[in-house]
Protein backbone atom coordinates (compact mmCIF):
# COMPACT_ATOMS: atom_id res chain seq x y z
CA UNK A 1 0.00 0.00 0.00
CA UNK A 2 3.01 2.62 1.08
CA UNK A 3 4.75 1.34 -2.15
CA UNK A 4 1.63 2.46 -4.07
CA UNK A 5 0.85 5.75 -2.80
CA UNK A 6 4.76 6.46 -3.28
CA UNK A 7 4.80 5.52 -6.71
CA UNK A 8 1.45 7.01 -7.70
CA UNK A 9 3.04 10.30 -5.79
CA UNK A 10 6.14 10.17 -7.62
CA UNK A 11 4.40 10.22 -10.99
CA UNK A 12 2.72 12.98 -10.24
CA UNK A 13 5.72 14.99 -9.06
CA UNK A 14 7.86 13.99 -11.97
CA UNK A 15 4.56 15.13 -14.16
CA UNK A 16 4.99 18.61 -12.38
CA UNK A 17 8.68 18.85 -13.01
CA UNK A 18 8.71 18.14 -16.46
CA UNK A 19 5.72 20.53 -17.15
CA UNK A 20 7.63 23.32 -15.40
CA UNK A 21 10.93 22.59 -17.04
CA UNK A 22 8.87 22.86 -20.96
CA UNK A 23 7.07 26.37 -20.00
CA UNK A 24 11.07 27.32 -18.58
CA UNK A 25 12.45 26.50 -22.57
CA UNK A 26 8.81 28.28 -23.73
CA UNK A 27 9.60 31.32 -22.07
CA UNK A 28 13.10 31.41 -22.48
CA UNK A 29 12.37 31.26 -26.41
CA UNK A 30 10.18 34.40 -26.50
CA UNK A 31 12.23 35.87 -24.21
CA UNK A 32 15.23 35.39 -27.05
CA UNK A 33 13.19 35.60 -30.20
CA UNK A 34 11.40 39.26 -28.75
CA UNK A 35 15.65 40.15 -28.41
CA UNK A 36 15.94 39.27 -31.78
CA UNK A 37 12.69 41.11 -33.09
CA UNK A 38 14.09 44.19 -31.31
CA UNK A 39 17.78 44.05 -32.34
CA UNK A 40 16.03 43.46 -35.94
CA UNK A 41 13.82 46.43 -35.74
CA UNK A 42 16.29 48.61 -34.24
CA UNK A 43 18.78 47.54 -37.35
CA UNK A 44 15.61 48.59 -40.07
CA UNK A 45 17.06 52.47 -41.64
CA UNK A 46 20.50 52.35 -39.42
CA UNK A 47 22.38 49.41 -40.43
CA UNK A 48 19.92 48.00 -43.52
CA UNK A 49 18.57 50.22 -46.24
CA UNK A 50 14.82 51.70 -45.47
CA UNK A 51 13.26 49.92 -48.39
CA UNK A 52 9.25 49.37 -48.46
CA UNK A 53 8.22 45.09 -48.61
CA UNK A 54 8.75 42.05 -47.29
CA UNK A 55 11.86 40.21 -46.64
CA UNK A 56 12.66 37.27 -44.46
CA UNK A 57 15.93 35.37 -43.74
CA UNK A 58 16.93 32.85 -40.52
CA UNK A 59 19.21 33.44 -37.43
CA UNK A 60 22.02 31.42 -36.57
CA UNK A 61 20.49 29.72 -33.83
CA UNK A 62 17.13 28.58 -35.68
CA UNK A 63 14.82 31.47 -35.18
CA UNK A 64 13.41 33.11 -38.20
CA UNK A 65 12.50 36.54 -39.17
CA UNK A 66 10.42 38.08 -41.40
CA UNK A 67 10.24 42.20 -41.87
CA UNK A 68 7.38 44.42 -43.78
CA UNK A 69 7.63 48.07 -44.34
CA UNK A 70 4.58 49.79 -45.74
CA UNK A 71 3.76 53.27 -46.34
CA UNK A 72 1.29 54.57 -43.68
CA UNK A 73 -1.85 56.71 -44.71
CA UNK A 74 -3.72 57.75 -41.58
CA UNK A 75 -7.08 58.95 -43.04
CA UNK A 76 -8.01 60.83 -40.94
CA UNK A 77 -4.65 63.15 -40.86
CA UNK A 78 -5.18 65.68 -43.53
CA UNK A 79 -1.86 67.68 -42.80
CA UNK A 80 -0.25 64.02 -43.65
CA UNK A 81 0.24 64.45 -47.76
CA UNK A 82 1.79 68.03 -46.96
CA UNK A 83 4.26 67.15 -44.44
CA UNK A 84 8.40 66.43 -44.94
CA UNK A 85 8.62 63.09 -43.44
CA UNK A 86 6.57 59.94 -44.56
CA UNK A 87 5.76 57.38 -42.11
CA UNK A 88 6.55 53.68 -42.57
CA UNK A 89 4.43 50.79 -40.48
CA UNK A 90 7.09 48.50 -39.42
CA UNK A 91 6.65 45.06 -38.54
CA UNK A 92 9.15 42.44 -37.41
CA UNK A 93 8.15 39.11 -36.62
CA UNK A 94 10.39 36.19 -35.65
CA UNK A 95 9.55 32.63 -35.55
CA UNK A 96 10.84 29.35 -34.31
CA UNK A 97 9.47 25.43 -33.95
CA UNK A 98 7.92 23.29 -36.82
CA UNK A 99 4.75 21.72 -37.36
CA UNK A 100 1.88 22.54 -34.66
CA UNK A 101 4.31 23.88 -32.53
CA UNK A 102 5.66 27.30 -34.38
CA UNK A 103 5.78 30.01 -32.23
CA UNK A 104 5.80 33.81 -33.03
CA UNK A 105 6.89 37.54 -31.56
CA UNK A 106 5.75 40.77 -33.94
CA UNK A 107 6.80 43.91 -32.77
CA UNK A 108 5.26 46.92 -35.45
CA UNK A 109 6.16 50.46 -35.13
CA UNK A 110 5.97 53.43 -37.10
CA UNK A 111 9.38 55.16 -38.84
CA UNK A 112 9.44 58.41 -40.50
CA UNK A 113 11.73 58.61 -43.84
CA UNK A 114 12.32 61.00 -46.03
CA UNK A 115 9.73 60.89 -49.35
CA UNK A 116 11.47 59.54 -52.20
Amino acid sequence: MAFSILALSLGVLFQIFSSGLRNLRVAEAYTTATALAESKLAAIGVEEPFVEGKENGRFDDGFRWRVEVRRYEPEDLPYAAISAVQPYEVVVTVSWGEGGEGRSVSLTTLRLALPE
